[in-house]
C-alpha cells in the first residue's frame, strides 16, 4: 500500500486517519515496534499543524513561540513570514511528512498481538495500572533499540555474555548455526516448546528452561523481567543463560540458583505470570513499575565470595537479540559488535542531545560505556538523516591502552550497526598515529578515538602546516619537560634554600596545574604572578597553602622557565599555550580547524587541567558537542584541581554569546548526569569508599561533585585493617608464621599490593621480591583486581594533625577542622578512594605501625550503623583468622596474569609487566617487556647524559625486537641509534621492500632503495631513486633492461633526463654510448652532439676524422689548452689562424702556468723556435730545482717581463712549497719585499705586466675567440664565485683582490716559520759566560741551555737586519690590512703577529749593555728609520704601535720605569715624535699618575736649563728629579724594574756634567757619545767653557748623582737578593748584565771627578768609599774595580780592561773639550792605545741634518707626478703665505681650530706624496671646520629645546619630542663625522689611496661626501631653529 503512494494523490484527512490509527494501535500494544521516534515525530507534526492554523487573517504577522521555532528547525521548514506561507507548510506537513511517517509505521507490521487485538477486539487488559505521561525521546538516539526496529517475535530475547559468546565463537559448522537461528527464533515468537531441566524446577524459584538446539546443544533460558518499550514499564524478556550440552549447563545451575534466591518476590511473581496465548505462542506481559529505574532488585544475601566472577560478568552485560546478530551468527563474524542493553539511567544520557553532556560517576559504573555508545549513536544517526554530510566526532582518553580497546570496539560497532565495512584497521590507525594530523584523516576514520596527546600532537602538527611553521617536532617536541625530566635535569639545579622541604613532583605538578594552567590562565594566556599566586584560595591550589611555601614555589617557577627557555625544552602548557594563541590570533585558521571536528568526547576528563579544556572549547561550533565523563574524587594527580562546576562554567562563558544570539540559553547549559551503580566492587567495598566520599563532601566541598551514594551490585566482606602486621604477614605461609622461613609463596594474578608512592614501592620490591604485582595508586588507576592490599598508607601521610583535627571534628558537634591548613588531606582521601575502588572482592589495609590508621577508622567507623572498616591487631583474637585475607591464592592464573601484563604494557608500565609474563612464563612476552623497559631505560640514561647507557639500553631493545619478529619496534630503536641502514635491512629480511626503500632514501643509499623499489614491482620509483642518487650510469642500465616496464609519462621523463646527463657528459665512457642509443641512431651522432652540446663526443669524433684545425677550436672551447697547445704544434702555421698573433705566446704562457701551478712533472713539448717557451721553460726549471743561495738573486736579477713578476709574485705567495726551506737563512725575504712593493705601487711603469701576472696568478685568461672575454681555469679559485663575477672589470678586481689575500696569507705563514727559526738562529747566551768569560753550569751534569759565544758588532748587526726584515715585510701588509683585502681568519691574528716581531724590534733597539749590542748599529738602524723612504712604513707602525700601548697599557702599569721605556721608544723614532707622544699623554699623566709626572717634569725642566745654559737651574732640576717628590732615590721596586731605562737617562747626566765641568778632556765609553750626543748638541752647543763657579755647582752635582746611584744601587741590591728581575719591553733578564753596566758607569764618574780635582779632597773621599761599597754588593760582584782611593791609575785600568770584555763594542774614548789640551789621561792613552775625539768632531758627528723633501720622493714617481704636483706645490705654498705670518707673530692663532686643523694634517700628510698632500689641505680643512662648527650649531640646538621643555603644556610635548628625536639623530650623524675624520680614519683612508689610486680619487671622493652629508644635515639645523622659534612663540 505504502509503495503505492505519491504525495499529488494523497487524501490528506485519510492519511492523517490512517496514521492516527497505527499509532493508537502501537501505543496499546504489550511488543515493542521499535518506532518511538516516528511516534514522537507524529506528535511534533500534530503540534506544528495547530499552530499553523492559527494563523487566519492574511494581515496579521505571523509570531511563534520557542518551541514552535524549534518544530520549524526539526522538520527543516522555513520560518513563514505569511499567511500564504503558513499555508503552504501546512500543506507539506499534512501531505509529504505524513506519508513519511505513515510509511515507518508500516515497517512494524505485521504484529501478532496487534493483530489478535484488531481480529478479536480484546481489550488491553495486560497492562497493570494507568497510562504514565509519554516520555519526549529524540529524534536520532533510539540507535540502541535498531534490534527492535529490526524484531524478530513478541518476546524479547536477552543473551548474557556467556551464551553470546558461546554463540559466537561456536565452531559448529553451517547447518548447526542455521539450527540456531530457528530456535532463537522459535523462542522469540512463543512457540517453543519449553523443557525444563532435569531436577531443577524444585530447586529454583524462576524455572529454568533446556531448549534443545542441535545434536547435543541446549539453550538454558528462563523467563525474566527487564525494562520495557516505556520509561516506567516493565516486561517479560526471555533470558538465555548459556548454550552447550546439558552436562556443561549443571556447572550454571548453582549460580542461578543463587541468583534467584537474591530476587525480591514481587519480581519471582511476575516472571511466573502467563499472559496471552496467541495461536499457540506464548505473548509476554508488561508491568507498570512503581519502583524507580535505578532499583537494584537484589537481596542482600548474595554473597559475592559464593558468585563466580564468570557468572558476575554474565549478570551484568546482556544483549538483546536482533536480526543482525541472528546473521552474525550464522555467518560467524568474529568482527562484528553488537550494543548490550544498558540501564535506564545510561539509557537517558545515551538519548538527551538539548546541550553538552557532562557524566559524573564513581569508578565502575560506566561512564565510558555511556559515551563510546552516545557517540556511535550520534554518528550512526546523522549518517541516517544526511548521509551526504560528513560528521566528526573524537573521543579522548588518557589511556594508550583504552583508547586502542575503544577504537577497535567503536569501528567494529559502527561498522555492524551500519552494515559497513571497516575502512581501516585499528591497529594500523594506532601505528601510524604519530604521522596523522586532522586534515589527513579521512571520513571512513570517524568516529575517531584516541588519546589527549595524540590529539594534541595531531592539532599542533595541523596547526604547523596550516600556519607554515616548522614541525611541532622540531619546536616544540625537541625534549618535553615531564616529571621524569624535571627530577632529573632540573632539581639538582635549584638552590637547596628553595627546595628544602618540598618534592620536585609536587613543585612540578603546582608550576603545571596552578601557575601555568589554571582557570586563571586561560583567558589571558599568562602565567600566575607571584601576588596572584599568593591570593589563590585552597581550592584552586590546594597543595601548597602557606605563603612561604608558595613564595618559594613560585620563584622555583620563576628559574625553571629561565633554565627552560636556555636549554630551549617546552613543557605541556608551552604546547597549549602556543596552540591556544595561535588559534585566537587566527581567525581563518580557527574558523578552518573547527569544521574538522563538530563534537568532542573526554573520557577521565579529571585528569584534564582547565587549559586543555579551553582548547577544545576553542575547536568547537557547537555548544552541544562536548561530550565529558570523569570523577573527581579520582583526580589524584596534584596538577589538577578539577570540578565539573567548572566545566559548566567554561562552557557557558564560552558560548554564551552564540546561545542568546539563537535565543537559546539553554544550548549552553550542559547538564550534568550521574551514575551511582558500581559493576565492578560488592557493597562493603562501596561503602568504605562511601565513607571516603562523605569526609570529602563534608570537609572539602570546593574540591569534589557531591553526588548520590553509588551501590554495589552483590554484598560482600567489610574491608579489614591490619595493625602491627609486617611484612611477614603477607610473603610467609601461615604453617611457617611461628618461626622465621626463607620461603616465600607466590601470590595470585588477580592480587596486588597498593602503596601511596614510588619510594613505598621500591621499598616493598626489595623485600618481597617478585613474589606478587605491586603498583601504586597513580599506576592502578583504571585496572580492577580481586584482592587488594594496601601497604603502609597511613605511615607515609604528610599532615598525621590533619588527620587527627579530621577525628576530633566528626567526634565533636561543631567541626574544628581547618580545610585550608590541612588541604593535603583532600588529595590524600582521594588516593584512599582511587585504591580501595580498585577491589573487586576483598580488600585490606596494612599498617606495620599501629597508632597510624586510629583517625581514618574512627572516621569511618563513626556512624549509628555496622562499622565499614573492620579492625584486628596482632593482639586480637580473631587476628589469625582475619589474616586468612592476605594469604596469597593457591592456584595461578596464566591467562590473568598475560591480561594484567597486557595492561600495564600499554600503560607504559614495562617493569612490571615483565612480572606479570615471567609468572605466567611467557617468556616472550617477557622479552617484549623487557625490550620497552630498555628503550624506557635509555630514554632516561639520554635525559641525564649518559650516552653510553642510552645507547647500550637501546642495543638490547633493538636486539630483543628483532629476536621478537617485532619489526616496527625494532625499526624505531634502530632509527633513534641513527643505525638506518640496519632499519632498512631488517624490513627486506622480513620482504617488506617499500619500508625499507623508504629508509635507504633517508640515508642517501639511492641504489639500495632502487633495488628494494624493484623487488617490491615499483619501476617508477626505483629509476627515480637511480635518477635523484646520481647514480647516473646505474640509471642508463635500468632504463635499457626495464623501459618497457615504465609508464610512458616516467619514461619520457627519464629520456629528458637522459639527454640532459649526456649534454652534461655526466655519464662514463662506458655508458655514453648506450645513452645514446637510448636516444637516437648512430648516423646522427655528430648532429645530436652539437645539437645538445656533447663536445667530448665532438672531439672523439674530430680526432677520428684528423680534422686539427676544428679540432684546436674545440679543444680552445673545452678549455683544454695543453691538447690545444700539443694540436697547434701540427698545423702549419702553428695554429696562428685560430688562435690570431699574439695567442700562441698567450696560450704558451698559460700551459706554462698550469704546468707551474699543478707541478706538473711530465709536461709535453710545446712549439720550437718561441723565445717565450725558453724563458718559461727556464723559469720552470728554477722553481723545481730552487737553491736558496742562488735562485732569488737569479729571479731579481731577470730583465722586466711578465715572466719575472710572476715568478716573483709566485714565489712570494707560495714560499714554503717553493723554496722548501728549513731555517730562517733560506726565506726569501728579498722578493717578497719585491713582491710586497708590486703590489703597493701598481700605478708603476709596466703596470700592465702586473696586471697580467695577477692574472696569469689567478687562473684567468683571454678568450681566444672573437669576444675576447675573460675566462678561468680550472684550478681557479674565482670559480666558486663565477656567477657573481659577471664582467671583465670585476673579474680584475677579484683576482687582485685574490692575490692580495694570498700576499697576506703566505706572509702570515713566513711569521709562523721565521719565529722557531729566529730563535734558533739567535739564541739567548748565558749571562756568566758573557760577564765572566765562562759559564760554571757547563759543567754540572745538566749543563746549560744558554748559548755560550761572544757576540761580535758584525752579528749584531746581522741580527737586526734578520729581524727588520721580518718586521718590514709584516708591517709592508697593513696597508692591505685597513684595506679589509685579508682573509677574516688572517686578519684575526694579523695584529698580534705585527706585534709580535715589532716588540721584539723595539727590544732589539732598546740599549741595555754592550756584552750582546752595538749602539753604533743601533743607531744606524734607528737613523734609517727616520730618514729612509722603504722604512717609513715601519716608522709608521712602530709609532702606531707605542700610541696603541699609551691607550691600553698605561693605566695599569703607569709606573715611573715604564713611563721612562716608553718614551725611548719614541726616541728611536726622532725627537719630533718623543715630544708629539709627550704632549699627547702629559695631559693624562699629570691627572691620573702624579708621580711619574712629576719623575719627567724634572727632566724637562734640566733640558730647559741645560739649553739656557742655566747652571744653578740644571743642579735645582737634578736634585728634584733624584730626591724630590717622585725622585728616583725614593721610588719603588716598579719604578726601578726597567732600570735600563734611568741607566741611559744617568749616563746622559752624568756625560753633560762631565763635559761641562772638565778643564781639557774626559774619559767616556764611546756608547754615551753614540747615545747621548745627538740630544745633547741639540740642545746646547758646548762650544763655550762654564764659569768656575758653575763647575763648582756642576761638580757638586756630579757628586750629588754619585751619591744617589750609590743608594739606588744598595736598594737594588736588596731587591735582586730577594728574588726581584730587571725587565725589558714586560720581559724579565738576568741582572748581572746592567749591573756591569752600572759599575761601569760609577767607575767612569769616579775617574773624571778625580781627575778634575773640582771636589775636596774629603768629598772626593767619601764618594770613592761609597763606589766602593757598590762594587762589592752582591749583585754587582764588581769585584775586579775595587781600587784605594789614592790610585786612580789603577782603576783607570781596570776599567779599561773591564771594557775590553765588550769586544771593541764599547771602548773607552778620550773627548777633548778644548784644542790640544794637556790632559790628565795622556800616559793612559800612550799605555793602551786610547781613542780620542774633540767636542766640534762630535758636535758635526751627531748635530741632526733634515733631509730635503724631493729626497723623499722617488724621481719615477717625481716623474710621472710632475705636472699636478706643480699644482699641489702651488698650493701649498699659497698656503703657507698666507697663514705663515700669522703662524709666527700671532699666538693666539695657534689655539684656533682652523690651526689645528692645518696642524694635525701637516702631521698627517708628513713623507706622503704632494697629491695626496694637497687633496688633504685643499678638502680636508674646510671638511674638518665644517664639521666642528656642526657640532657646536648641534649643541647649541640641543640647549635651546631642553629650555623650551621647561613648562611646555601638553599640546607641545608631542611637537618638542619630536625635535628632540631629530637632534639627537643630528648628533649620531655628527658623531659619525668625527669617526671619520678622526686622526685614525684620515689614516686609513689615506693608507685605501695609497694602495688603490695614488692620483687620490678615492681620498677626494671621501671628503666630498661627507661635505654633501654636512650641507644635508646644515639643512635639516635651520628648519629645527625655526621650529623652536615657532615654539618660543607659542609658549610666550
Amino acid at each position: 500500500m505504502a509503495s503505492g503512494f505519491k504525495n499529488d494523490d494523497v487524501d490528506t484527512k485519510l492519511l492523517a486517519a490512517w496514521t492516527q490509527g497505527l499509532t493508537d494501535l502501537i501505543e496499546v500494544c504489550p511488543i515493542n515496534h521499535g518506532v518511538a521516534t516516528t511516534l514522537e515525530r507524529w506528535r511534533k507534526l500534530k503540534s506544528l499543524k495547530a499552530a499553523l492554523q492559527k494563523i487566519k487573517s492574511p494581515d496579521d504577522a505571523p509570531s511563534f513561540d520557542r518551541e514552535t521555532l524549534q518544530l520549524f528547525a526539526d522538520f527543516r521548514l522555513p520560518v513563514p513570514q505569511s499567511q500564504r506561507m503558513c499555508q503552504v507548510d501546512a500543506d507539506i506537513l499534512s501531505r509529504r511528512e505524513a506519508l513519511t511517517i505513515l510509511k515507518k509505521l508500516l515497517t512494524s507490521f505485521p504484529c501478532r498481538p496487534c493483530e489478535y487485538f484488531c481480529h478479536h477486539g480484546v481489550p488491553v487488559t495486560g497492562i497493570e495500572g494507568t497510562p504514565v505521561e509519554e516520555d519526549i525521546y529524540s529524534h536520532n538516539l533510539d540507535w540502541y533499540l535498531a534490534s527492535a526496529d529490526e524484531s524478530i517475535g513478541v518476546w524479547q530475547v536477552l543473551l548474557s555474555s556467556r551464551a553470546y559468546n558461546n554463540l559466537r565463537y561456536h565452531k559448529g559448522h553451517a547447518q548447526l548455526r542455521e539450527k540456531f537461528k530457528s530456535t532463537l527464533i522459535g523462542l522469540a515468537s512463543g512457540a517453543a516448546k519449553f523443557r525444563s531441566v532435569k531436577n531443577t524446577r524444585a530447586s529454583t524459584r524462576v524455572p529454568l528452561q533446556a531448549t534443545k538446539c542441535g545434536v547435543g546443544d541446549y539453550f538454558l533460558w528462563q523467563v525474566d523481567i527487564a525494562p520495557g518499550p516505556k520509561p516506567d514499564l516493565e516486561q517479560q524478556v526471555v533470558k538465555i543463560w548459556t548454550v552447550g550440552s546439558l552436562e556443561n549447563l549443571e556447572s550454571m545451575l548453582l549460580e542461578i540458583r543463587r541468583y534467584q534466591e537474591s530476587l525480591p518476590e514481587s519480581q519471582v511473581m511476575r516472571c511466573l505470570e502467563e499472559g496471552y496465548t496467541l495461536q499457540g505462542s506464548r505473548i509476554p506481559k508488561v508491568f507498570d513499575s512503581s519502583a524507580a529505574i535505578e532499583e537494584i532488585h537484589l537481596q542482600a544475601d548474595l554473597d559475592i565470595r559464593v558468585v563466580n566472577q564468570d557468572f558476575i560478568d554474565t549478570f551484568n552485560r546482556s544483549f538483546t537479540l536482533s536480526q543482525a546478530m541472528l546473521q552474525s551468527i550464522v555467518a560467524r563474524d568474529l568482527e562484528a559488535e553488537f550494543a548490550f542493553d544498558l540501564s535506564p539511567a545510561e539509557a537517558q544520557i545515551i538519548r538527551y542531545s538539548d546541550a553538552s553532556t557532562l557524566i559524573m560517576g564513581r569508578s565502575g559504573t560506566g561512564k565510558s560505556t555511556c559515551l563510546i555508545f552516545k557517540m556511535v549513536a550520534k554518528y550512526i544517526a546523522f549518517n541516517d538523516v544526511s548521509p551526504e554530510r560528513q560528521f566528526k566526532q573524537i573521543l579522548m582518553t588518557r589511556s594508550d591502552a583504552l583508547a586502542e580497546k575503544l577504537r577497535t570496539y567503536s569501528r567494529r560497532l559502527v561498522a555492524t550497526l551500519s552494515n559497513q565495512k571497516t575502512a581501516l584497521n585499528p591497529t594500523e590507525i594506532s601505528e601510524h598515529m604519530s604521522q596523522r594530523n586532522l586534515l589527513d584523516l579521512s571520513p571512513m576514520e570517524f568516529p575517531f578515538v584516541c588519546t589527549y596527546d595524540q590529539f594534541v600532537r595531531m592539532l599542533g602538527d595541523t596547526v604547523g602546516l596550516l600556519a607554515r611553521e616548522t614541525s611541532l617536532d622540531s619546536t616544540f617536541l625537541s625534549r618535553m619537560v615531564d616529571i621524569r625530566n624535571f627530577a632529573s635535569i632540573y632539581w639538582p639545579h635549584f638552590p637547596k634554600e628553595l627546595t628544602k622541604g618540598l618534592s620536585a613532583h609536587l613543585v612540578f605538578s603546582e608550576i603545571m596545574g596552578v601557575i601555568k594552567g589554571s582557570i586563571h590562565t586561560y583567558r589571558t594566556l599568562k602565567h600566575l604572578q607571584a601576588l596572584e599566586y599568593q591570593d589563590l584560595s585552597v581550592r584552586l591550589a590546594p597543595n601548597v597553602t602557606t605563603v612561604d611555601d608558595r613564595v618559594r614555589v613560585h620563584r622555583l617557577y620563576e628559574l625553571y622557565e629561565k633554565r627552560k627557555n636556555k636549554i630551549g625544552d617546552r613543557d605541556d602548557i608551552d604546547l597549549i599555550t602556543h596552540l591556544l594563541r595561535q588559534l585566537r590570533e587566527d581567525e581563518n585558521l580557527k574558523s578552518l580547524l573547527s569544521s574538522s571536528v563538530q563534537e568532542f568526547y573526554v573520557d577521565e576528563v579529571q585528569d584534564l587541567r582547565c587549559l586543555d579544556l579551553a582548547l577544545l572549547l576553542t575547536l568547537g561550533l557547537d555548544p552541544r558537542g562536548y561530550h565529558f565523563g570523569g570523577d573527581t574524587a579520582q583526580a589524584i594527580s596534584q596538577d589538577s584541581t578539577f570540578r565539573f562546576q567548572d566545566v559548566k562554567t567554561l562552557l557557558y562563558e564560552h558560548f554564551n554569546s552564540r546561545g542568546a544570539l539563537v535565543r537559546q540559553k539553554d544550548l549552553v547549559r550542559p547538564r550534568i548526569f550521574t551514575l551511582s551503580r558500581n559493576y565492578r566492587s560488592h557493597r562493603g567495598i562501596v561503602s568504605l569508599a562511601a565513607s571516603v566520599m562523605a569526609l570529602l563532601w563534608e570537609h572539602f566541598p570546593d574540591m569534589v561533585d557531591k553526588m548520590e551514594p553509588e551501590t554495589g551490585m552483590f554484598n560482600g566482606p567489610a574491608p579489614i585493617l591490619f595493625l602491627g602486621c609486617d611484612i611477614t604477614a603477607i610473603n610467609q605461609p601461615e604453617a611457617e608464621r611461628s618461626g622465621p622461613s626463607d620461603h616465600k609463596i607466590l601470590f595470585g594474578a588477580e592480587q596486588v599490593i597498593i602503596t601511596r608512592d614510588e619510594v613505598a614501592k621500591s621499598q616493598l620490591q626489595r623485600l618481597m621480591g617478585d613474589t606478587v604485582l605491586i603498583l601504586t595508586v597513580l599506576q592502578c588507576k583504571g585496572m580492577e583486581f580481586d584482592d587488594v592490599i594496601l601497604w603502609n598508607f597511613f605511615a607515609g601521610v604528610y599532615d598525621p594533625a590533619g588527620w587527627r583535627s579530621l577525628a576530633r571534628s566528626v567526634s565533636k558537634e561543631a567541626s574544628t577542622f581547618d580545610a585550608v591548613e590541612h588541604a593535603s588531606l583532600c588529595s590524600e582521601l582521594k588516593h584512599l578512594y582511587v585504591a580501595t575502588t580498585r577491589a573487586r572482592i576483598s580488600f585490606s589495609i596494612v599498617e606495620p605501625m599501629e597508632n597510624t590508621a586510629l583517625p581514618f577508622v574512627e572516621l569511618v567507623n563513626s556512624g549509628s550503623g555496622p562499622p565499614v572498616l573492620e579492625v584486628t591487631s596482632v593482639a586480637s583474637e580473631d587476628y589469625a583468622e582475619k589474616l586468612v585475607a592476605l594469604q596469597p591464592r593457591r592456584t595461578d592464573d596464566a591467562h590473568r596474569w598475560v591480561v594484567n601484563g597486557k595492561d600495564l604494557m600499554t600503560r607504559g608500565y614495562f617493569r612490571d609487566a615483565a612480572l606479570c609474563f615471567s609468572r605466567a612464563n611467557e617468556l616472550e612476552l617477557v622479552k617484549k617487556a623487557t625490550a620497552y623497559l630498555k628503550e624506557e631505560e635509555a630514554a632516561m640514561s639520554k635525559t641525564k647524559g649518559n650516552d653510553d647507557g642510552w645507547r647500550s639500553s637501546l642495543e638490547q631493545a633493538a636486539k630483543h625486537f628483532e629476536e621478537l619478529q617485532l619489526v616496527p619496534d625494532a625499526v624505531r630503536v634502530l632509527q633513534e641509534l641513527n643505525r638506518f641502514e640496519e632499519a632498512a635491512k631488517l624490513h627486506l629480511k622480513h620482504d617488506q621492500f617499500a619500508e625499507a626503500a623508504g629508509l635507504f632514501q633517508r640515508i642517501n643509499h639511492w641504489e639500495q632503495a632502487s633495488t628494494a623499489w624493484l623487488s617490491n614491482g615499483n619501476f617508477d620509483k626505483a629509476v627515480t631513486c637511480l635518477r635523484e642518487g646520481k647514480l647516473f650510469d646505474e640509471m642508463i642500465g635500468f632504463l635499457a633492461n626495464y623501459k618497457d616496464n615504465l609508464c610512458s609519462r616516467e619514461f619520457l621523463r627519464s629520456q629528458q633526463e637522459v639527454k640532459l646527463l649526456v649534454k652534461q657528459q655526466m655519464l662514463s665512457l662506458d655508458h655514453r654510448s648506450l645513452a645514446i642509443g637510448l636516444l637516437g641512431s648512430t648516423d646522427d651522432q655528430e648532429r645530436f652532439s652539437l645539437k645538445y652540446g656533447m663536445l667530448d663526443d665532438l672531439e672523439i669524433l674530430y680526432r677520428k676524422k684528423k680534422d686539427n684545425g676544428k679540432l684546436l677550436q674545440l679543444l680552445l672551447q673545452l678549455d683544454k689548452l695543453e691538447e690545444a697547445l700539443d694540436i697547434s704544434s701540427l698545423l702549419p702555421d702553428n695554429g696562428k689562424s685560430v688562435l690570431g698573433p699574439n695567442g700562441l705566446s698567450n696560450l704558451l704562457a698559460i700551459v706554462w702556468v698550469d704546468r707551474i701551478i699543478l707541478d706538473k712533472s711530465n709536461a709535453g713539448e710545446p712549439p720550437q723556435g718561441l723565445e717565450e717557451n725558453l724563458s718559461w721553460q727556464q723559469a720552470f726549471i728554477l722553481l723545481r730545482t730552487w737553491d736558496c743561495s742562488k735562485s732569488q738573486e737569479q729571479v731579481l736579477s731577470m730583465k722586466g717581463s711578465v715572466i719575472k713578476v710572476f715568478l716573483i709574485l709566485f714565489v712570494a705567495l707560495n714560499v714554503k712549497k717553493v723554496t722548501k726551506a728549513s731555517k730562517f737563512d733560506e726565506m726569501p725575504f728579498a722578493i717578497i719585499h719585491r713582491a710586497l712593493k708590486l703590489i703597493k705601487d701598481q700605478d708603476i711603469e709596466g703596470r700592465d705586466v702586473l696586471e697580467e701576472s695577477i692574472l696569469l696568478l689567478s687562473g684567468v685568461y683571454h678568450d681566444f675567440s672573437n669576444s675576447q672575454q675573460f675566462r678561468l681555469r680550472h684550478w681557479s679559485t674565482l670559480r666558486k664565485n663565477r656567477e657573481a663575477l659577471s664582467t671583465d672589470s670585476s673579474l680584475k678586481n677579484a683576482a687582485r683582490r685574490l692575490v692580495f689575500e694570498q700576499a697576506s696569507e703566505s706572509i702570515m705563514h713566513v711569521h709562523e716559520l721565521s719565529k722557531p727559526w729566529y730563535r734558533e738562529k739567535w739564541p739567548s747566551c748565558c749571562s756568566f759566560y758573557l760577564v765572566e768569560g765562562s759559564c760554571r753550569a757547563q759543567s754540572r751534569r745538566h749543563g746549560c741551555d744558554y748559548h755560550h759565544e761572544h757576540v761580535t758588532k758584525a752579528q749584531h748587526a746581522e741580527q737586526l737586519h734578520d729581524l727588520m726584515s721580518v718586521v718590514q715585510i709584516l708591517c709592508e701588509i697593513t696597508t692591505l690590512y685597513y684595506a679589509r683585502l685579508m682573509t677574516e681568519a688572517i686578519s684575526k691574528n694579523f695584529l698580534p703577529s705585527r706585534r709580535y716581531w715589532l716588540e721584539n724590534l723595539i727590544a732589539a733597539l732598546s740599549f741595555v749593555s754592550s756584552f750582546e749590542q752595538d749602539t753604533l748599529v743601533i743607531n744606524g738602524i734607528a737613523q734609517d728609520l727616520r730618514v729612509k723612504s722603504d722604512l717609513r712604513v715601519v716608522a709608521s707602525c712602530l709609532e702606531d704601535h707605542i700610541f696603541y700601548k699609551a691607550r691600553t697599557e698605561w693605566r695599569e702599569n703607569a709606573n715611573l720605569g715604564y713611563i721612562l721605556e716608553q718614551f725611548d721608544f719614541a726616541a728611536l723614532l726622532g725627537s719630533k715624535f718623543k715630544s708629539f707622544l709627550f704632549q699627547r699623554t702629559s695631559a693624562q699623566l699629570s691627572f691620573q699618575h702624579p708621580r711619574p709626572w712629576a719623575a719627567m717634569s724634572w727632566l724637562d725642566a734640566m733640558l730647559t736649563h741645560m739649553t739656557s745654559d742655566n747652571a744653578a737651574g740644571y743642579n735645582h732640576a737634578l736634585e728634584g728629579y733624584l730626591r724630590g717628590f717622585g725622585g728616583t732615590v725614593d721610588s719603588e721596586w716598579q719604578d726601578l724594574k726597567t732600570f735600563h731605562c734611568h741607566t741611559a737617562n744617568f749616563e746622559s747626566i752624568a756625560l753633560y756634567l762631565l763635559l761641562r765641568t772638565s778643564q781639557s778632556s774626559i774619559l767616556v765609553p764611546r756608547s754615551w757619545l753614540d747615545l747621548h750626543c745627538p740630544a745633547l748638541f741639540s740642545r746646547h752647543h758646548l762650544s763655550s767653557a762654564p764659569r768656575f763657579d758653575e763647575c763648582t755647582i756642576y761638580g757638586n752635582a756630579l757628586s750629588s748623582l754619585l751619591q744617589a746611584l750609590v743608594a739606588l744601587f744598595h736598594l737594588i741590591d736588596r731587591a735582586i737578593w730577594n728574588g726581584e728581575k730587571f725587565v725589558l719591553c714586560g720581559r724579565s733578564y738576568p741582572p748581572r748584565i746592567l749591573q756591569q753596566r752600572n759599575c761601569d758607569m760609577l767607575a767612569v764618574i769616579l775617574v773624571n771627578l778625580s781627575a778634575t780635582a773640582i771636589l775636596k779632597p774629603n768629598v772626593l773621599k767619601r764618594d770613592w768609599q761609597a763606589v766602593m761599597s757598590v762594587f762589592g754588593l752582591p749583585s754587582t760582584n764588581a769585584h775586579h774595580l775595587q781600587q784605594n782611593e789614592s790610585n786612580v791609575k789603577g782603576l783607570c785600568s781596570k776599567l779599561i780592561k773591564s771594557h775590553e770584555r765588550y769586544h771593541d763594542k764599547n771602548a773607552l774614548q778620550i773627548v777633548h773639550t778644548i784644542e790640544n789640551p794637556r790632559h790628565p789621561f795622556q800616559d793612559l792613552q800612550k799605555e793602551h792605545n786610547l781613542t780620542t775625539t774633540t767636542i766640534s768632531n762630535l758636535r758635526d758627528l751627531h748635530t741632526p741634518h733634515k733631509a730635503s723633501l724631493p729626497t723623499l720622493i722617488s724621481g719615477a714617481e717625481k716623474a710621472a707626478q710632475e705636472s699636478k704636483e706643480k699644482k699641489a706645490a702651488s698650493y701649498i705654498w699659497a698656503q703657507w703665505q698666507n697663514h705663515g705670518p700669522r703662524l709666527k707673530t700671532r699666538k693666539a692663532f695657534s689655539d684656533t681650530e682652523q690651526s689645528r686643523t692645518i696642524s694635525k694634517l701637516q702631521q698627517l700628510s708628513d713623507g706622503a706624496p704632494y697629491l695626496l698632500r694637497y687633496i688633504l689641505l685643499y678638502y680636508g680643512i674646510p671638511c674638518i671646520c665644517r664639521a666642528t662648527l656642526l657640532s657646536s650649531s648641534v649643541s647649541h640646538l640641543k640647549r635651546r629645546a631642553q629650555q623650551h621643555s621647561i613648562g611646555v603644556g601638553i599640546e607641545y610635548s608631542e611637537a618638542l619630542d619630536t625635535a628632540l628625536d631629530a637632534i639627537d639623530k643630528l648628533k649620531g650623524n655628527i658623531d659619525s663625522y668625527n669617526e671619520h675624520l678622526s686622526d685614525e680614519g684620515l689614516v686609513s683612508m689615506v693608507l685605501i689611496s695609497v694602495v688603490w689610486s695614488r692620483d687620490g680619487v678615492a681620498l677626494r671622493c671621501f671628503f666630498e661626501r661627507e661635505i654633501e652629508a654636512m650641507a644635508r644635515d646644515e639643512m635639516d639645523i635651520v628648519e629645527l631653529g625655526e621650529r623652536l622659534e615657532g615654539m618660543a612663540g607659542m609658549k610666550g
